[in-house]
């Protein structure tokens, strides 16, 4: 987000490993700002990288994260504005 005269402009998210789909959607969507106005909120499908051959401990460590938060159906993830404001 960025000062646009008295306001602020379009909210982007970029970061390191941001990526858009081929079919035009980022990984990330729906910014907003917290009711407190020092917190951003959007949602997220990003996972951590997979990288293979797997062991098979490796695999059953996939599966029980897949289980978990980390599962890239859309989780809500934030980022404090404190030190940008």
């Amino acid at each position: 987000m960025r000062r646009a005269g008295k306001g602020w402009g379009q909210v982007e998210i970029r970061y390191l490993g941001y990526e858009q789909k081929p079919d035009g959607f980022s990984t990330d969507d729906e910014p907003h700002l917290g009711p407190d106005h020092r917190t951003l909120y959007f949602s997220s499908d990003r996972v951590i990288p997979v990288h293979f051959p797997r062991t098979h401990e490796q695999a059953q460590k996939d599966f029980e994260r897949m289980e978990s938060w980390d599962n890239s159906n859309t989780n809500v993830w934030f980022i404090p504005l404190a030190s940008l404001l």
